[in-house]
Formats: C-alpha cells, sequence, structure tokens
C-alpha cells in the first residue's frame, strides 16, 4: 500500500512539475512572440519616418527646381529686353542734348578718375 501511495504522489508531481513547465514554455513563447511583433512595429515605423523624409527631400528638390527654372526665363527675358534697348539706342540718332550729355558724362568721370 505505501509504495502504491508513493508511486500515486510521484506521478501528481510530475504532471504538476509537466504542468509548470508547459505554463514556462508558453509564457516563453508569447514573450518571443510579443519582442518580434514590437521589433516588426518599430521596422514599419521607420520605413515610414524614411519614406515622409525621402518625399520632403523630393518636394524641396522640385520646388528648387521650379524657381531655377523660373529664374532661367526671367533671365532669358530680361536678355531679350536688354538686347532690344541697345539695338533701339544704337538705331537712334543722336540728339545734340544727347551728345552734350554724354560729354559731360565723360568728363566728369575723367575728373572723378584723376585723368
Amino acid at each position: 500500500m505505501r509504495r502504491i501511495m508513493t508511486k500515486i504522489v510521484l506521478r501528481m508531481l510530475q504532471r504538476v512539475l509537466s504542468q509548470a513547465l508547459g505554463r514556462w514554455v508558453d509564457a516563453v513563447e508569447e514573450l518571443t512572440a510579443a519582442r518580434a511583433e514590437e521589433e516588426r512595429l518599430k521596422e514599419v515605423k521607420r520605413r515610414i519616418v524614411v519614406r515622409i523624409m525621402q518625399r520632403g527631400a523630393a518636394r524641396c528638390a522640385n520646388k528648387a527646381l521650379d524657381r531655377w527654372i523660373e529664374n532661367v526665363a526671367d533671365l532669358k527675358a530680361m536678355s531679350v529686353k536688354g538686347s532690344k534697348v541697345l539695338m533701339r539706342w544704337k538705331l537712334k540718332v543722336p540728339s545734340k542734348s544727347s551728345v552734350c550729355s554724354l560729354m559731360f558724362c565723360s568728363v566728369d568721370e575723367g575728373v572723378s578718375r584723376g585723368d
């Protein structure tokens, strides 16, 4: 009888230990899965931030390119306008007043330079 009782108690202890070990394994698996999910979420967030930064950089580069294109167009327009003004000045017959003003300008420039 004592032997049978010992076997029963040992089996019960073995079952309790087996259940405890099973619960511990389940807890470790849950913790591992939670950590893996946390790492996955961090990676997703990092990718989102990188994508947002890339979009911002592309938008900034696009705006700079647009401004550059606009400046080039303005420069070409100003060059054409300046050429037209110069051609008008070249083709214009100088009057006496404009000749006199040109002479005074050149005299004033010579005096200021110390010639």
